[in-house]
């Protein structure tokens, strides 16, 4: 639809939104509105990734951001180490 001729005419190597900065190191969390109906609200501000990605169930979409989200609150739980 739309999102397909925005990703064509944009070419590969744009960024479509800012998440879609890790796509490449497979950081990345796919953005469930981006290919829907209505599209993306954020658009280019969107923390999550507009690139295309294997079709994910809205369940494996949340369930890796819920990894994610995990993932970054273990590191920011972890004590700093300062060596003296």
């Amino acid at each position: 639809a739309i999102a397909d001729a925005v990703d064509a005419a944009s070419g590969e190597d744009a960024q479509p939104s800012v998440g879609s900065a890790l796509h490449a190191s497979g950081q990345c969390t796919p953005c469930k509105f981006y290919r829907g109906r209505r599209g993306c609200k954020d658009g280019l501000q969107c923390k999550l990734c507009h690139h295309p990605h294997e079709e994910l169930t809205y369940s494996g979409i949340r369930r890796k951001m819920r990894e994610r989200g995990l993932e970054q609150r273990r590191q920011q739980d972890q004590p700093a180490y300062v060596q003296l």
